[in-house]
């Protein structure tokens, strides 16, 4: 959660899977800038300690895992910029949270994990962890451009969605056409909501779903993403629909 991200916690029994389940909260978070609502989202999950101390060592284990890849990979520059996007990420999403009940900033890991997996270039690895910052902080694009440089600025901002799907869909085929870096950060942070899409709303699981296949799961197969990546999609949307 954000400065300009405020929220309320209320007790709520809910179904999870069949069972009743009468100790969850919903936590209903709503982002502002300057004054104006920009978001209402909630959130519904039951927190536990544990959970936390296992979201943390799974947290050190995925930066362990980003930083040997960067160091393997990338240049001493690239090494800074990678540790500046750590830090950037763990304070901005600072007390925010997924429908799951897990801290923001893992799905920002498992997409920069993603990506060295995939064996991406270095600043393609960075620019995932930073992909959301703009549409789920108050970080703005000339913060990203000072800090990090141009290039940072512009792709995450061609990541970031509007309120429109198919202007969305337009921005980033539009950056995609010109860097095909941007449609595989994009492809990897769908993967890794579509795993984790149980936690949203049956509608908006079905909406999602839908746009994977008609949108994201073409584009996957024309950048030549890996066959395991995409028949994982489908699989996931197949479930989901």
């Amino acid at each position: 959660m954000t400065s300009g991200e405020s929220h309320s916690v209320v007790n709520d029994p809910a179904r999870v899977g069949g069972q009743v389940v009468h100790d969850l909260c919903i936590v209903i978070f709503v982002t502002q800038k300057q004054g104006k609502i920009m978001k209402i989202r909630s959130c519904r999950f039951k927190p536990s300690r544990k959970m936390e101390g296992d979201t943390q060592i799974i947290e050190t284990r995925i930066k362990a895992q980003i930083r040997d890849y960067v160091f393997r990979c990338g240049n001493k520059e690239e090494q800074g910029l990678l540790e500046a996007a750590l830090i950037d990420i763990e304070v901005r999403y600072n007390n925010q949270y997924r429908c799951s009940g897990e801290p923001t900033v893992m799905h920002s890991l498992r997409v920069g994990k993603l990506l060295c997996q995939f064996n991406a270039g270095v600043p393609t690895v960075i620019a995932g962890l930073l992909h959301d910052l703009l549409e789920d902080t108050e970080t703005t694009v000339e913060y990203l451009r000072q800090k990090y440089g141009g290039w940072y600025a512009e792709i995450t901002e061609a990541l970031s969605k509007t309120n429109d799907v198919e202007a969305t869909h337009r921005k980033l085929l539009r950056f995609g056409e010109g860097d095909i870096r941007c449609l595989i950060i994009k492809i990897f942070d769908r993967l890794d909501n579509m795993r984790h899409l149980q936690w949203l709303p049956d509608q908006k699981q079905k909406r999602i779903s839908r746009e994977t296949v008609d949108f994201y799961l073409p584009i996957a197969k024309k950048i030549c993403i890996p066959p395991h990546v995409t028949n994982e999609l489908k699989n996931l949307t197949t479930a989901f629909s």
